[in-house]
């Protein structure tokens, strides 16, 4: 296996693909929602560490949302969903409504049908990690963090903790007297 040092196609002016590298000198042009510049600044960080110019556009959605599918770099912030494989399948299968990147991957839409299809999650567990190296090792997929959820409260308030999706579900809360 070559070093991380040499290019693995001989060229130090292309990449694997045999395509022309971008110079890092040339900016990269990041288009940002206004609601999720916190990962575009974390995002164009990173880049900037490993050399890049970045260029920022942050966006109201009123235009973002607009050309979402055109610009050729841009993010958007993901919640959860219940299941892991629901996020997977809205977002990086091949041809679905939501798949920004455009990404198509024949290996990973038959590994992720297997997925959907498993009901155990210890099961289910064993194909997913399959999905998430596939999704790391194309590039396609740039993760800067893990989002961590807060909930501050009085410690007299019981039973009421943060949920991922925001919602908040009052009916067990009770206050401790």
């Amino acid at each position: 296996m070559p070093s991380r040092s040499q290019p693995q196609n001989g060229s130090p002016s292309t990449n694997i693909h045999g395509e022309p590298k971008t110079p890092r000198s040339t900016a990269l042009s990041l288009i940002v929602l206004v609601c999720d510049f916190n990962s575009g600044d974390a995002i164009a960080a990173q880049l900037r560490e490993a050399g890049f110019k970045v260029k920022r556009t942050v966006l109201p959605g009123s235009t973002f949302w607009n050309d979402w599918t055109k610009y050729p770099y841009s993010i958007t912030d993901w919640n959860m969903r219940p299941l892991g494989v629901q996020v997977l399948a809205l977002a990086y299968r091949t041809g679905e409504a939501w798949n920004e990147s455009a990404y198509s991957n024949p290996e990973f839409d038959a590994k992720l049908e297997k997925a959907l299809a498993i009901p155990d999650p210890k099961a289910r567990k064993v194909v997913m990690k399959d999905l998430e190296q596939i999704l790391q090792d194309s590039g396609i997929i740039i993760q800067p963090y893990w989002l961590t959820l807060y909930n501050h409260r009085t410690p007299a308030v019981m039973d009421y903790g943060m949920h991922p999706l925001y919602e908040t579900h009052l009916e067990r809360v009770w206050l401790n007297a």
